[in-house]
């Protein structure tokens, strides 16, 4: 065999599209324990004033070690803050970084090369994190409205709620109009809105969708209670839910200024303690 010629006829590799440096970000619940968790990876490019961060998928396997004196969301609180701090006091290297907390330290590790940010730092973080790293879940779009309104029949099941004010398959028809419908208290309509759809554009328009029907159905009945919405919420259990949860919080407020009286919570069983209250006050 001819290794020069072999040499001569092979294709020069690209070289990747992405180098710089990476480290973890690993987090010490208790400050006066030396037990510690690797929870994030980062990446500091070569050439570039920005860094790429990624976090554990989801925080309960943290969790549930602790119980009730770490819940998720303050792992999250608290993730959401040091990903802020870390960002405003990059500057070039890695050991310039301040989490803004003792809870959360940045090591580096060594060289960064990839076409791909996001998918290697996936998998740096996953060899490192262990038995902490659980795959993402997509939420289910089966978890649309008619799974809010089947959910929050069966909360209200469970109070002093009048079957009275329940819109059956939340289908109310005005002349010619046929309108989503949840509850009728006699003196205001209001809609139930699933917030867990895979995407926020999803949320949104059937929010949308749910403002228009329940303020038309106000507005052909001469109802003289503000109409109401009641929107069940993802939970916080991983970093992607926030900011779902957020946008929905935002929009919720913002269409509250039209004169809708909006609910929202992760929880149906909340939701239904609202629905309670707000069937006495017709």
């Amino acid at each position: 065999m001819n290794v020069n010629e072999l040499l001569k006829r092979a294709a020069p590799a690209n070289a990747p599209q992405f180098t710089g440096t990476w480290g973890i970000m690993v987090f010490r619940p208790d400050l006066g324990s030396r037990q510690e968790f690797v929870i994030g990876a980062v990446v500091a490019l070569n050439n570039d004033s920005t860094m790429r961060t990624k976090w554990l998928p989801s925080f309960s396997r943290i969790s549930k070690l602790y119980g009730d004196a770490l819940p998720t969301t303050e792992i999250t609180g608290l993730v959401n803050g040091c990903t802020h701090a870390i960002n405003k006091s990059f500057t070039k290297s890695l050991g310039e970084i301040d989490s803004g907390s003792p809870h959360i330290r940045v090591d580096a590790c060594g060289f960064f090369s990839s076409d791909e940010i996001d998918t290697e730092l996936a998998r740096l973080l996953k060899r490192h994190s262990g038995a902490l790293w659980a795959e993402p879940e997509a939420r289910e779009d089966s978890m649309n409205d008619d799974w809010a309104y089947s959910q929050m029949l069966k909360a209200i099941e469970k109070l002093n709620v009048p079957q009275s004010i329940i819109v059956q398959n939340r289908s109310l028809t005005i002349g010619q109009r046929n309108l989503n419908i949840a509850f009728d208290n006699g003196s205001s309509y209001a809609s139930v809105v699933s917030g867990r759809y895979t995407n926020y554009s999803t949320v949104e328009r059937h929010i949308y969708k749910a403002h228009i029907d329940v303020t038309s159905a106000h507005r052909l009945h001469n109802r003289v209670q503000n109409p109401a919405l009641f929107v069940i919420l993802p939970p916080i259990d991983r970093p992607e839910e926030i900011a779902l949860r957020q946008k929905c919080l935002a929009l919720l407020t913002a269409i509250e200024d039209t004169g809708i009286v909006p609910y929202a919570s992760e929880s149906a069983s909340r939701l239904a303690e609202s629905v309670e209250k707000w069937a006495e006050s017709r």
